[in-house]
């Protein structure tokens, strides 16, 4: 990879990582000659990156007025979770009939990491925040890695970081909200690992229909 592809690839990263967490607010127009000066790259990987995100959903065009991250309302949100139902659920009853012992362990660790986060009382709420975000997603992540679908996997993780911007423009208010959810986490990786298919399926449905409820009483003041 040469240089310049590296840096298209790290400011994309970035950008990228800014608008799921929030630092880069719904809307807020993103302006070449600022964009220099946050990510100290130039303007050319910096109008590529933009490009991807565009197509990736996040960034809006506006022609000649440049680009502005992509805002958020409830329909949004609404289908986001539609097709997380449709998809998600797909993959984990895959998972559970393809899944080998490789991947029972990988859901083993990756769901100890994510339930012992608890226990790290003294950390920064925005810290802790992060942190249980990069655990969250390596959960939902190695749940559905047994569909051995690759590209079904993909869909998946592209519609949870889509909601994942959703969830943490909720939680930048009241961090202490993501403990919330470790109780359906223990049940959804209990019922995989039982090979209970019917169950984890159901378990996994509520788990995104309960992530739409609570986010969605905090998308009043960002809505269009």
């Amino acid at each position: 990879m040469g240089e310049h592809s590296t840096l298209v690839e790290q400011s994309y990263s970035l950008i990228r990582e800014d608008i799921i967490f929030g630092r880069l607010n719904p809307n807020s127009p993103l302006r070449i000659e600022r964009l220099k000066d946050s990510y100290s790259v130039g303007a050319s990987p910096l109008r590529e990156a933009l490009s991807r995100l565009l197509t990736d959903g996040l960034v809006t065009s506006e022609g000649l007025r440049g680009f502005r991250v992509a805002p958020v309302s409830l329909a949004d949100f609404r289908d986001i979770t539609e097709s997380r139902l449709l998809v998600e659920t797909a993959a984990l009853r895959l998972a559970v009939e393809r899944g080998d012992s490789q991947w029972e362990g990988n859901l083993v660790a990756a769901h100890y990491h994510l339930s012992r986060l608890g226990e790290r009382q003294n950390m920064d709420p925005q810290d802790f925040m992060i942190e249980m975000e990069r655990l969250n997603r390596e959960f939902h992540l190695v749940l559905i890695a047994g569909s051995k679908s690759a590209h079904l996997v993909r869909i998946c993780m592209q519609l949870f970081d889509f909601s994942r911007r959703y969830r943490n423009i909720s939680l930048r208010g009241n961090p202490g909200r993501a403990h919330e959810v470790n109780d359906e986490h223990d049940a959804i990786h209990s019922a995989t690992l039982q090979r209970d298919a019917d169950t984890a399926v159901r378990l996994i449905a509520e788990h995104i229909e309960s992530t739409y409820r609570s986010v969605s009483k905090a998308l009043e003041v960002y809505a269009a």
